[in-house]
């Protein structure tokens, strides 16, 4: 969920991968003060397929804009992985899929951005 230049990561199994009811009100991700533009989406192969790939790089403006619905389980969380232009950043790698895309593919997220990462988990 995007507002404000807040993004807003939402887990349907929970963060830590526990089953939560609708009462438990979720957990998520909360990173504040994203710059859109520096912040990157890559979109690589089938799930599944190795050697070679192909696939699209996107900024996070235009992926948010072509995909305004989808799902990506995460497997693996970097933060720091692209400081070059300064500020922080986090990287998320895993299975992205929507109503958009044929088949389940590969992805990176880079998101750059200048305020806060919050974690809301479930005690």
């Amino acid at each position: 969920e995007w507002k404000d230049g807040n993004l807003r990561l939402l887990f349907i199994d929970g963060y830590t991968g526990r089953k939560l009811s609708p009462a438990d009100g979720g957990e998520e991700i909360i990173i504040s003060g994203v710059d859109t533009d520096l912040g990157d989406v890559y979109l690589l192969s089938r799930l599944g397929n190795p050697g070679n790939f192909s696939g699209k790089k996107l900024t996070l403006t235009d992926f948010l804009r072509d995909y305004p619905a989808f799902i990506f389980i995460v497997q693996e969380e970097m933060t720091g992985c692209a400081e070059r232009f300064g500020g922080l950043s986090v990287c998320f790698q895993g299975m992205f899929c929507s109503s958009e895309e044929s088949q389940t593919v590969e992805a990176i997220f880079v998101i750059r951005y200048d305020g806060q990462l919050t974690y809301r988990v479930q005690a």
